[in-house]
């Protein structure tokens, strides 16, 4: 049986390097983080089951910076419906923990304004297989993409902006199987 992870995030701030950014928890939720996720987190993911699982999966979301009708962009501001975001991520975890044999599932996205070259989603998948752990972290982000009640507002280098419309996101959702 998988065990569902709460990370102590007072804990994780301690062990982080002052200069990389804190995490920021947002209340009432384990899955959203305020700011960019600082990549040095993966070592504290790591050590649960670092001794019983052969196979670890990451996946790091990182803004680009696209060119998008020639202008560039310079950050995504993410927002969130967090009440139901949570119930999501909640839902997604749950349907993943059951539907494959891992052993850890970890999910933050960020809300906030994200810099190119920042990490916006985190999913990390800890198995005792390498295969099981790539199929549940593929699921894991399309899942994501496809249902958690989170929004993109793209900023571009000349001061504009636009709200995205994930063409992709409604495309995932429709091969998806229901959430269980």
């Amino acid at each position: 049986m998988a065990d569902i992870v709460a990370l102590d995030f007072n804990l994780v701030k301690k062990k982080m390097n002052s200069t990389i950014n804190e995490i920021k928890t947002i209340p009432q939720t384990n899955f959203l983080v305020e700011g960019p996720i600082a990549v040095n987190i993966i070592t504290q993911l790591r050590e649960k089951n670092k001794y019983q699982c052969g196979a670890e999966a990451l996946f790091l979301g990182t803004i680009r910076r696209d060119e998008v009708n020639k202008k560039w962009v310079r950050s995504i501001d993410y927002t969130a419906y967090t009440s139901m975001a949570d119930k999501v991520f909640k839902s997604i975890e749950n349907h993943i923990l059951k539907t494959h044999k891992i052993q850890q599932l970890i999910i933050f996205h960020a809300v906030g304004e994200i810099k190119v070259g920042e990490i916006s989603m985190l999913v990390f998948v800890q198995s005792k297989h390498r295969k099981a752990a790539f199929a549940a972290l593929e699921d894991t982000v399309e899942y994501i993409k496809a249902y958690a009640p989170v929004w993109k507002k793209e900023n571009y280098e000349d001061g504009t902006y636009d709200w995205v419309n994930c063409k992709h996101c409604h495309h995932a959702a429709s091969h998806l199987k229901p959430l269980t």
